[in-house]
């Protein structure tokens, strides 16, 4: 995948949704020094797929839609109603989960804004994650005690919830994938496998946009 040419997709597309003009959406790429030493902070081996998009852009912030694909909003939907004892109805997850930040790697664990975001994240989590019964805890293709890893790390946010990179062990099928979790499916707690890594990440955030604009949601 080459990143650069994906940075001048988003300039457009973003434009569209700015009245013609680019805004600032993205930070400047990160250097591979700079890259190896969030690697050396982190004590992780950072995806080769997520180094090259962080040479070309950094932090990325701007409301835009993120659109999940249907057999995964109609499977999480079930699961959703069923752990809730039928509280929640069939259509209690939108298809549009709303995309806000990705965080630079300079900025995991080391920034006050992360710091503080985190801070957050972990009083949401201990009052609507583990205050809850285990059995309203909807986990796909995931594991809720993930969160509490150090290598499981917070790298943005969505609407509502929160996204995740999992580190945890580089020998892993899923070393480097994304994942979601979301706090507004009361009385449940949901977390789900977005994306098998950050590049596919990116290309559905590309997807959403074009989709937005073509029908005019946005």
């Amino acid at each position: 995948m080459n990143f650069e040419i994906l940075k001048k997709e988003f300039d457009t597309l973003y434009a569209q949704l700015n009245d013609g003009e680019v805004p600032e959406w993205a930070s400047p790429g990160l250097t591979h020094a700079e890259l190896s030493s969030v690697e050396g902070r982190l004590g992780v081996k950072l995806p080769q797929v997520l180094k090259h998009a962080f040479f070309a852009f950094g932090r990325i912030e701007y409301d835009s839609p993120f659109y999940l694909k249907p057999a995964l909003i109609k499977r999480m939907q079930k699961l959703l109603v069923s752990a809730s004892s039928n509280d929640l109805e069939e259509d209690c997850l939108p298809d549009d989960i709303g995309f806000q930040r990705v965080y630079s790697p300079l900025e995991w664990g080391a920034s006050d804004e992360w710091i503080e975001m985190r801070a957050v994240l972990d009083n949401i989590l201990e009052d609507n994650l583990y205050a809850i019964d285990p059995k309203q805890r909807v986990a796909v293709d995931c594991n809720m005690e993930w969160l509490k890893h150090k290598r499981f790390i917070l790298i943005g946010s969505v609407y509502g919830g929160w996204l995740f990179i999992n580190l945890i062990d580089e020998s892993a099928s899923n070393y480097g994938a994304l994942y979601i979790a979301l706090d507004d499916v009361s009385p449940c707690y949901l977390m789900f496998k977005v994306a098998d890594d950050y590049g596919s990440f990116l290309e559905n955030m590309k997807s959403s946009i074009q989709r937005a604009i073509k029908s005019g949601e946005y």
